[in-house]
């Protein structure tokens, strides 16, 4: 992923006022405009398909970073729609951050 692609993503994901905890591996992104939707990446060795952890209020779901489908859990499609759109215009990007954290190292331009 080039330098240009990395600002961006990360110009986007400030917009939705995202947080990052270093020591505990994970990616949680927090839409303002909905605070009850997370969503979160975290390092799991044992987990082949890159995915994402959604929550929306108390539903959850992991989804599928590729094909957008569920893993895990349940959410209603009105729930989980917003996210599997934010997954599918940042695809790429995911996928390369999927892969820094799994591996230990994370995306630095995503953490300030």
């Amino acid at each position: 992923m080039t330098e240009d692609a990395f600002k961006q993503l990360y110009r986007e994901l400030i917009e939705a006022a995202i947080i990052g905890t270093y020591q505990k591996k994970e990616l949680l992104f927090r839409d303002s405009r909905r605070p009850n939707l997370r969503i979160y990446m975290y390092r799991e060795p044992n987990h082949k398909r890159p995915h994402v952890h959604v929550y929306f209020g108390e539903a959850e779901a992991s989804v599928c970073i590729k094909t957008r489908e569920t893993l895990a859990g349940s959410m209603s499609e009105k729930l989980l729609r917003p996210s599997t759109q934010w997954v599918a215009k940042h695809e790429a990007s995911l996928l390369t951050a999927w892969n820094e954290i799994q591996l230990g190292t994370k995306p630095e331009l995503l953490w300030p």
